[in-house]
């Protein structure tokens, strides 16, 4: 299955100059998809928002799924979300659909 469209929003603070940053996906089966990134502050006070548009995002089996960002080899954060089969509540649909996060959507 494949999310349609999806936003991740990551706001930093306390950087000095140019720094990697490096966003990882891990699937539940153990595999991993990364994307990388630089960012560049002058003033350690700034915040900076990096907003990913990730379209058509495999998500390949049900399960837990996590997104980790890194600076350099320094972890900062994760975020959890799970994808699960929701059958739909309308007539005449055979099979439910993956979401994530256990929300119902319409195919």
């Amino acid at each position: 299955a494949a999310h349609p469209r999806l936003f991740l929003v990551i706001s930093l603070t306390n950087i000095a100059g140019e720094m990697p940053v490096r966003v990882l996906l891990r699937n539940p089966q153990g595999g991993e998809a990364h994307f990388d990134n630089k960012v560049r502050a002058d003033n350690t006070e700034v915040v900076l928002d990096m907003v990913m548009q990730l379209d058509n995002l495999a998500l390949p089996a049900l399960g837990r799924y996590s997104f980790e960002v890194w600076a350099g080899d320094e972890f900062l954060a994760a975020r959890h979300f799970n994808v699960t089969l929701v059958q739909p509540k309308q007539q005449g649909m055979e099979q439910g659909f993956p979401t994530a996060g256990g929300e119902v959507g319409n195919a």
